[in-house]
């Protein structure tokens, strides 16, 4: 299921170093980057020189696409999009341990479905 070398250990290590354990929004919008620069789960895999704000309001998919961010990615395009989801809608009550014990599952979940 991982790609480009990642796996759930290394996904999760990135995770908790870029993510502040709260879903990453603006003024109500979930954002890549929000102005504590806390990102979000797909935001967290754009690295500095690539990151743009011109990324922000567009889909997992339309900006690994548009920059070229396959190589970084830890999961195909299709399950970027599922942890974007999931990170907008399912995860907006959540914070601290709870957040990432909650996304660690959501992984563990999309393991079972190769």
């Amino acid at each position: 299921m991982y790609i480009n070398g990642w796996t759930r250990e290394k996904l999760m290590k990135q995770i908790r170093l870029k993510n502040k354990g709260y879903r990453s929004y603006d003024n109500g919008e979930c954002r890549y980057r929000d102005d504590d620069n806390n990102q979000c789960l797909v935001g967290c895999f754009i690295p500095d020189v690539k990151y743009s704000t011109d990324m922000e309001s567009r889909s997992a998919t339309c900006i690994i696409r548009e920059f070229d961010l396959y190589k970084e990615m830890p999961l195909s395009i299709e399950r970027m999009d599922s942890l974007q989801f999931f990170h907008d809608a399912v995860v907006e009550d959540l914070d601290g341990e709870s957040f990432y014990e909650a996304v660690e599952e959501k992984l563990i979940d999309m393991e079972s479905k190769k």
